[in-house]
């Protein structure tokens, strides 16, 4: 940026999510040992959300599939062939989505489907109108994690 880092103030948006202004959009995922950093030109006018998940094994998709997936999505994840890459693939685009956004995680879950689209593409179906113009993908992760990216207009 071309700035002294102490410079630098980081300011909440309205609904909490960090920003700096005249830098670049941001926002950063990690998990196990793994981190994801997206950055967007603020000349470009998109804000970013990231996900990566390590893929547990053992994880229960039925029973967190209750609490985090709406009926469309469970039913997708009992019909699917690889129930545990249909399951990181809904949760890493919804959070990824969420958090580009820039809404609670927790408090918007039901507020939209995730499926696989056409290669890297994840297909959404939001329930508010507002948030029509986000699109995610898929992004290759190391074995044993995925990932997704979500970007939109600002605002």
């Amino acid at each position: 940026m071309g700035r002294d880092p102490l410079s630098l103030r980081f300011e909440a948006g309205p609904q909490g999510k960090p920003f700096v202004h005249g830098a670049p959009r941001f926002n950063v995922a990690h998990s196990g040992t793994q981190a994801l950093i997206a950055l967007a030109d603020p000349a470009v006018g998109l804000e970013v959300g990231v996900d990566i998940e390590h893929r547990s094994e053992d994880i229960d998709i039925e029973g967190l599939g209750e609490l985090v997936f709406t009926p469309a999505e469970r039913a997708a994840l009992r019909l699917a062939d690889d129930r545990l890459a249909a399951f990181y693939l809904r949760w890493t685009g919804k959070e990824a989505v969420l958090k580009a956004i820039g809404v609670g995680i927790t408090e918007h879950l039901q507020s939209l489907d995730i499926a696989a689209g056409t290669g890297a593409a994840i297909d959404i179906v939001m329930r508010v109108p507002a948030w029509q113009a986000v699109r995610a993908i898929r992004l290759d992760a190391p074995a044993g994690y995925a990932a997704a990216l979500a970007w939109h207009p600002a605002s």
